[in-house]
Parts: C-alpha cells; structure tokens; sequence
C-alpha cells in the first residue's frame, strides 16, 4: 500500500478572469491521484470539513478509487482552500484560506509492512500541533521497514524562520529514506549554497538516503552515497504547473513500486527514477487538473 499523508483542500485556479479552474487538491492528494491512476493502490490520510466542498473532495476521491479511510472529517469545520493565480510561465501564486477546529485529530496509524510507502511534506508537516500525530506516523512506518519520502515543498525561506520549525524540518529530513524538493526549497533550506555544494549539507543530516532535487525544465538531480546524477525533462507544452511536483514524487514511488526497487538502490534505478519522475511532472503540466490524465501510465 502507498500511504500519502498531508493536506487537503479545494483549489481555485485562475490564469485569468475568463479562465478558472477548480479541483480537490493539496500535494498528498495530488500525488494520491496520479498513483491511483497509474494502478497503485494508494490511501490518503488528511482532514476535512463537513461542508459542500469536503464532501465534493471524498467523493472525487471515492470515485477515483483512493481509500479514505485515514481522513478525519469534523463535524462542525469547513474544509481549507487555496486560490493560485497563473504568471505567464504558468506557475502559481497562492493565497490559502485554512480552516481547522482547535482540536485535531488524525486517525491511528495502520500497520505499516516493509513492502509499504508512506509520502508526506509541505508546511502541513511542520505543525507543532499536529507534529505529534504525524511524527506517530513516521515511527511506525520506520519501525516497520516501510519506505519513507518528504517533500519539504517549502519554496520560501521566510516560512521557516522559526527555530522551531527549521527543527521539524530537519528532523523529517533525518527519517525519510528519500528527500525530493525543488530547487527552490533547497535554496531556502541552505540559503546561497550552489547544487554542487549541497551533497556535503545531505550527508550529514542523512548519508543514507536518497536526495532529489527537481530543476523545472532543466530536468532533476539527485544525490546519494557522494555520487551526482542527472536526469533532462523533454521539452512540453504547459498548461498549469500546479501539481507537477506531487506527480514527480508520484512518479519515483509508482517506478520502486511497479520494480520492487528497494535500499540500496543501483545508479541504473535512479536514473530511471529521475526519468518516471520527470515524465508524470510533464504529464501533470500537460493537463488542466493538478495529476496525470487517466491514460498516463
């Protein structure tokens, strides 16, 4: 099973006043979708209101086959939304509108098995007042040989000028089997360190996992036990970036997945990571929702 654990909310999508778009996202749930709609069984595990748009999100979700089971649905809350205005690139600026009851509570953990993946991330694994509840997630699934990646999805250093975030943050980095951001985050995670520089940052935090850095068109890196690989992205027409990187970090899981790719991974299979990584990213930017088409296998 494939556990995908972070936010979920309603997104608004506007490139401008004649075109907008709206779709159940939040990168967990991004990802979610594309797995499921590569084959893989996959569950999310996330909060939501019990309003109009909770309701549209699980039954998207129920329709597109993702067991909710692990989605904590209050009773008396609304369900979080974002609005992403598109620049000219097509990348997106976002403005978030949270809504979460004082009281939090995400359901107990499943067996985990060694033959598990469990991909978490963003700001929403940075809540002191959830870290708690998630950081029972990660235990468990460590202690359980499951495979573990983060998505710190940070994009700007002014988010985790407090301590005691930056401290969250690493701590999740020292865990997870494997660690892809973009770029972008890992400028703000080591503010002015070239992507050269940034294995000797790696090895000292976690010399055994697998770092990935996505570099939009020019492709993505990736670093493990002192080695650098890359990997170019083809050339494709961009419709909306939202998601794209919820569909790399979709594509490595479904590629160790579907090739029962396990620790110590070979340079041929990350290499080969790199490239699903970069073909569901091109296919999430090719489509107007913020996963791979249905027929993107």
């Amino acid at each position: 099973m494939i556990y995908t654990l972070g936010e979920s909310l309603l997104d608004i999508i506007i490139e401008d006043l004649n075109h907008a778009t709206t779709h159940p996202g939040g990168a967990m749930l991004n990802a979610a979708i594309s797995l499921q709609r590569n084959g893989l069984q996959t569950s999310l595990i996330s909060e939501l209101g019990n309003n109009k748009a909770g309701k549209l999100i699980l039954d998207f979700l129920t329709n597109e086959h993702v067991n909710t089971q692990y989605i904590t649905v209050y009773a008396d809350s609304e369900t979080s939304m974002a609005i992403a205005f598109l620049d000219k690139k097509k990348k997106p600026e976002y403005t978030f509108k949270k809504c979460y009851p004082k009281i939090r509570k995400l359901p107990s953990p499943p067996d985990f098995t060694n033959n598990d993946f469990l991909l978490f991330g963003s700001l929403y694994s940075l809540d002191s007042n959830l870290y708690p509840q998630i950081n029972l997630y990660l235990q468990k699934a460590k202690q359980a040989g499951a495979t573990i990646i983060y998505d710190p999805n940070i994009r700007q250093a002014e988010k985790i000028k407090n301590p005691g975030l930056k401290k969250i943050l690493f701590r999740n980095i020292s865990i997870a089997d494997i660690i892809k951001g973009s770029d972008e985050d890992f400028n703000a995670i080591f503010p002015g360190k070239p992507i050269q520089e940034l294995n000797e940052e790696f090895l000292k935090i976690n010399p055994e996992a697998l770092f990935i850095i996505t570099q939009g068109e020019s492709g993505a890196s990736a670093f493990y036990k002192k080695k650098i690989f890359h990997e170019i992205a083809k050339p494709v027409k961009t419709i909306s970036t939202v998601g794209a990187g919820d569909g790399f970090n979709a594509g490595i899981i479904a590629y160790m997945q579907n090739n029962n790719i396990t620790f110590p991974i070979s340079e041929e299979n990350i290499l080969y990571m790199l490239k699903n990584g970069n073909k569901f990213a091109s296919d999430v930017c090719s489509s107007q929702e913020n996963y791979i088409p249905l027929k993107s296998k």
